[in-house]
């Protein structure tokens, strides 16, 4: 299970996937069933991704350097599109996290089947074995990665235009319903290519509108691009 690594923010601890992640960042071959990614080539992977400890809306994760990490540093999981065989990981919390209230996921999806769907399941598990579940829902929890529009919790976190087409990645939260939670499983259902690139558990309350800004106030003027 994933030991956690510990990141100058105070309060968070984001799980090291060191363990089991199991494809790069960046696919060499298409379809080759060997990733990385989602095995669509190397026209259709987050090569440019930067990695370390980074924040997202506010929120830290540390993201794998596939170079340190014998070229593995995301979680695909299991699905009719691109077989990995992993359909589960377990995240062991340690006494320090147990009572924390979020969990956050940055992560995305390949070929997402139509909302609502079910594409993967959250297990909280606390140390009598008691357990509650969280459904990851389609356009709900996450969307196509190429599509980077936000839903209701899938704030955009990372979006950016590579060889031409956009590559998304977002940011989900859920609260923790078990004190003293021990163990964390994110099981998928198989009905699409999601993509675990890091997790993080805090007190933090990130809250975000996906509502686009519109400047009121007098001192925004709109500005002149004409000269551009």
């Amino acid at each position: 299970c994933p030991t956690f690594a510990f990141t100058p923010a105070k309060g968070a601890w984001p799980p090291s996937l060191r363990s089991v992640a199991n494809r790069d960042y960046a696919d060499q071959k298409e379809g080759d069933g060997k990733g990385g990614w989602s095995d669509q080539g190397p026209e259709m992977d987050l090569r440019k991704f930067d990695t370390g400890q980074k924040q997202f809306v506010g929120v830290p994760f540390d993201l794998i350097d596939p170079q340190k990490n014998q070229g593995k540093a995301v979680v695909v999981f299991d699905s009719r599109r691109t077989a990995t065989g992993l359909k589960e990981i377990v995240l062991d919390l340690p006494e320090a996290a147990r009572n924390t209230r979020f969990l956050y996921l940055l992560h995305t999806s390949c070929w997402v089947p139509a909302s609502p769907t079910p594409v993967g399941t959250i297990i909280f598990e606390d140390g009598s074995g008691k357990q509650t579940t969280k459904e990851i829902v389609s356009g709900t929890d996450v969307r196509d990665w190429v599509h980077p529009s936000p839903a209701s919790n899938a704030q955009i976190a990372s979006s950016g235009t590579y060889l031409g087409q956009r590559r998304t990645l977002f940011l989900s939260k859920y609260s923790l319903p078990l004190r003293g939670a021990r163990k964390i499983r994110l099981r998928t259902t198989g009905k699409t290519v999601w993509i675990l690139c890091g997790a993080t558990l805090t007190d933090k309350d990130i809250t975000w509108s996906n509502e686009p800004f519109v400047p009121r106030a007098p001192e925004y003027k709109t500005a002149d691009l004409s000269e551009l």
